[in-house]
């Protein structure tokens, strides 16, 4: 029997299935990979809403694809169960290995139609209900996304344009979500230099061959929320996003008449 919370008195909440009918998801524990999300000892899923009435588990399928593989990523674009806008999902961040932006990219999708049919049968479908409408979530998750080293100066310029940073910001929507510093301070990263080799990095003369690059890790949860509408099905109807630094690094290069000097930096973060 289903189990409907009212989360307000006007008919918003959510539709759920009684632990006890939900016997492949009983012993659920905090995911220690994927945030917002719980699991078996034997591998099943679930996605975890805290309500004022406590938690509430919908039970989700997994789907990895590791983004570097082409055939991989070939063969997720012909599932059946999954929507369209997820697929746009894959395809652009397949891009973004394309494009060089990122080296190592790996995302798990959590989709209740990617459920084994042995997990439904006990309970059938689950979904949330929102002002009357039935609704349910798909998230993707990137833990540990690699982007590639950034050149962001090259030749003469660089000495001075690492004087210049100092921090890296995250922008999403045209906005900036985070700031952070390179070397958990307000330093420079040409103050990083002096601080690293003294009045030897004074004596430095501009090259050709000069450059600075920067790159992070990142995780990324994006989540696409669906409304049922009769016989049309499953329509999208809003995309949230949280991405989270998780380390910076920088390196300067000075080519320094044939003495070249390499200064890096890397620093664990944790900034949503």
């Amino acid at each position: 029997m289903d189990e409907y919370i009212d989360l307000n008195g006007n008919g918003e909440g959510l539709r759920v299935v009684r632990e006890t009918e939900m016997q492949p998801f009983v012993a659920f524990s905090a995911s220690l990979e994927y945030e917002g999300m719980v699991s078996t000892f034997d591998g099943f899923y679930a996605m975890e809403f805290d309500t004022d009435f406590g938690i509430v588990h919908i039970p989700v399928g997994k789907l990895e694809i590791d983004l570097t593989d082409e055939g991989a990523v070939r063969q997720a674009l012909l599932r059946d169960d999954l929507t369209e806008g997820i697929k746009e999902d894959i395809l652009e961040f397949r891009q973004s290995v394309l494009d060089g932006m990122v080296d190592e990219l790996t995302i798990a999708i959590f989709c209740e139609a990617l459920l084994p049919p042995s997990a439904i049968t006990p309970f059938g479908t689950t979904y949330f209900t929102y002002n009357g409408h039935r609704m349910r979530n798909v998230r993707t998750h990137i833990n540990g996304g690699n982007s590639a080293w950034q050149r962001i100066q090259t030749g003469v310029s660089t000495r001075n344009a690492a004087q210049d940073v100092a921090t890296a910001s995250i922008i999403v929507a045209g906005n900036v979500s985070a700031t952070v510093g390179f070397l958990g301070s307000a330093i420079s990263l040409w103050q990083h230099a002096v601080n690293v080799f003294g009045n030897q990095a004074h004596t430095i003369v501009p090259h050709s061959g000069d450059f600075l690059q920067v790159r992070i890790i990142f995780d990324e949860i994006r989540q696409r929320t669906y409304r049922e509408f009769g016989s049309t099905g499953w329509v999208w109807g809003l995309t949230t996003q949280q991405i989270t630094m998780r380390n910076i690094g920088s390196e300067q290069h000075y080519a320094n008449n044939g003495n070249g000097i390499n200064i890096t930096s890397f620093r664990d973060i944790n900034n949503i």
